[in-house]
């Protein structure tokens, strides 16, 4: 290689013919020596000299013969630790998914969990011998050596994980979360700003009205710690300091609670209250302090695994798709337990709840006694076990009915001051409706009130023999009571119609309101059977008010201020439950004590049932389950 001319050409000659010539004249040199998949050997790029005159220039040659160890090195690294190599040896497809599954695990606790690739190296270069560099030699040597050592190669979890690797199992971090019968998988994804970022569930839109809000909040194990801590120290500074040092704190509460049926911040709250003294109300938690990694993200999908919504917000994805899920419930294969046109108790046992695979689904069922619109009876499953329960007592009613045959008829007919009532009725509803609650209410005192719904025919006719003893009493019971009610809202209402003064419209807009939330189409029997023989007394107790009204409005301003905030709250998580067919038996308490609460503060001469004030009413409603 020159740029000065020192010969003309003489004749033409080809470069391999020189190589054959030359001999030990010759210079080779290589480069870039890499191992090749393909051909499963070190290659690399050689490149032949005759007195500096290129003779071969970029040849590929195998260089395992040239260079034993540095081929050697390059065979470990590429072929065996980072993969590059076609082999379908038993320890080579078990190494691959060994690292495999603990990349997946890195993936769900968020931080490497797997020793780095000169672990690796060393493995394998502690047991492969020198001169084996190449695909076909190392499959010589490990079919020879395996006859005597079958799993010398074969890697386990110990060697794998890092040294500082804490315990990261399924029992941590699971591929489902086991929700009540319910089994739905878990995806993990570790991407820090993006939407997918941390834990998935995965909800088929059947099963939308299963699953429970208050155990999504523990998210899974292996993350709850974190999530404890961040919750800690969201906190107003006022009750942060109370629980310093925080990992103290949250590796105590990690050892004494459990997901239930409380939310994790319900148990949190009742445990460190236990621990300190210290009450924490609902409203002091912040969730929206916590990062999207630590608040599970929620994937709805249809039967065809089309995706219906996606987000973090369960609640808000449960009321959109609600009425859906509903549907989709409804629309799958019948279960061998439903029936059309029950006229008796011929279908063995009622259970609570039944499992059952549809679609691919596993999903619980909730079998109820429906009553039909048409005057008929049937077996359904229902997706809801509030809404079973409640569909099961209105056709127990029916069924009831039919059995007692024309003394039922006779149970709401000639009812004494029946005539009176249904004029104080009116501008509620008809005759027939009055009728119609009276005797839902009667039915429901001598055979439902206080009773455990029926599961089989025996427990059933065992009910009706029970309750036919009772039907007596119970139809004087309610009669005079419907009597009572409707006499003392008639003249409530009578004396709402003369008061007309703005000077006291924040009262009466207040007492208009819980009028209508005591007397109302179905009230007879849809308040529970403890607080219905009250509702006289609080009706008296509105009246009371009304004449101490005209004498004493700013004491009534005074005294209402507390009562209608707790009415409002409590009426609106009400509603909140009756939407997501939630029964919270201690929130219904309060809205009848509430109802004594009036009964104090307007008209203490009527007296109440048991001792409230605003106080304790307020410490009730801290304490409820609300969601």
């Amino acid at each position: 290689e020159t740029s000065r001319l020192y010969a003309r050409t003489v004749a033409q000659i080809e470069p391999e013919w020189v190589e054959n010539l030359a001999g030990p004249l010759l210079k080779r040199s290589y480069t870039e020596p890499h191992w090749e998949k393909r051909s499963a050997q070190v290659t690399a790029t050689e490149r032949v000299t005759l007195y500096g005159l290129p003779i071969v220039a970029g040849r590929r040659v195998n260089y395992g013969p040239l260079d034993p160890a540095l081929a050697r090195t390059l065979f470990i690294r590429q072929a065996l630790v980072v993969g590059e190599f076609h082999c379908k040896a038993p320890f080579f497809q078990h190494n691959r998914q060994l690292l495999e599954e603990l990349t997946e695990l890195e993936t769900r606790v968020r931080r490497d969990l797997t020793a780095d690739e000169e672990t690796l190296y060393r493995f394998y270069d502690e047991r492969i011998p020198e001169g084996v560099y190449s695909g076909p030699g190392f499959e010589t040597w490990r079919k020879k050596v395996e006859r005597e050592h079958p799993r010398l190669l074969f890697l386990d979890r110990e060697t794998l994980l890092a040294p500082a690797a804490t315990a990261a199992d399924s029992e941590n971090f699971p591929d489902h979360l086991h929700l009540d019968g319910l089994q739905l998988p878990l995806r993990y994804r570790f991407a820090p700003g993006e939407n997918d970022d941390g834990v998935t569930l995965t909800v088929p839109l059947a099963a939308v009205n299963q699953v429970d809000p208050k155990r999504l909040d523990w998210l899974v194990p292996g993350l709850r710690a974190e999530r404890m801590a961040t919750l800690l120290k969201a906190l107003p500074k006022a009750l942060r300091r109370n629980f310093v040092p925080v990992p103290n704190y949250v590796q105590a509460l990690l050892a004494v609670i459990e997901p239930g049926e409380q939310s994790l911040t319900e148990a949190m709250a009742e445990r460190l209250q236990r621990m300190t003294g210290v009450s924490i109300p609902e409203e002091a938690w912040n969730p929206d302090a916590v990062p999207p990694h630590l608040r599970m993200r929620f994937r709805v999908v249809d039967a065809e695994d089309r995706e219906l919504a996606v987000g973090r917000d369960w609640i808000a994805i449960q009321q959109q798709l609600r009425g859906e899920a509903r549907a989709g419930f409804a629309a799958l294969p019948t279960p061998e337990f439903e029936r059309e046109q029950v006229r008796d108790w011929d279908f063995g046992e009622l259970p609570e709840e039944v499992s059952f695979v549809r679609n691919g689904i596993q999903l619980r069922g909730y079998p109820a006694l429906i009553a039909e619109p048409d005057g008929t009876l049937a077996l359904r499953v229902l997706d809801s076990s509030a809404r079973a329960k409640t569909a099961t007592r209105a056709g127990l009613r029916r069924l009831i009915s039919g059995r007692l045959g024309p003394v039922c008829k006779s149970l709401a007919r000639d009812l004494p001051q029946f005539q009176q009532m249904t004029l104080h009725y009116l501008g509620l509803g008809t005759q027939e409706q009055l009728r119609e609650d009276v005797l839902n209410a009667i039915l429901d005192r001598a055979f439902l009130n206080g009773e455990p719904l029926p599961r089989d025919r025996a427990a059933f006719e065992a009910l009706l023999e029970r309750g036919k003893t009772r039907l007596a009493a119970a139809r004087a019971t309610i009669g005079q009571t419907a009597a009572e009610i409707l006499a003392a809202y008639h003249d409530v209402r009578r004396m709402l119609r003369d008061e007309q003064t703005s000077v006291w419209v924040e009262a009466l807009t207040d007492i208009r309101d819980q009028l209508a939330h005591l007397v109302y189409p179905g009230f007879l029997s849809q308040t529970p059977s403890e607080w219905l023989p009250h509702l006289p007394r609080y009706l008296r107790a509105i009246a009371v008010r009304l004449r101490k009204l005209r004498q004493a409005p700013d004491k009534d301003r005074q005294r209402c201020g507390d009562i209608i905030r707790l009415w409002t709250n409590c009426t609106r998580q009400l509603e909140r439950n009756a939407e997501r067919e939630r029964h919270d038996p201690e929130l219904i308490r309060l809205r009848w004590l509430l109802e004594e609460l009036r009964v104090s503060q307007f008209a203490q001469e009527l007296k109440t049932v048991t001792p409230v004030s605003v106080k304790r009413l307020e410490e009730q409603w801290r304490k409820l389950k609300r969601y």
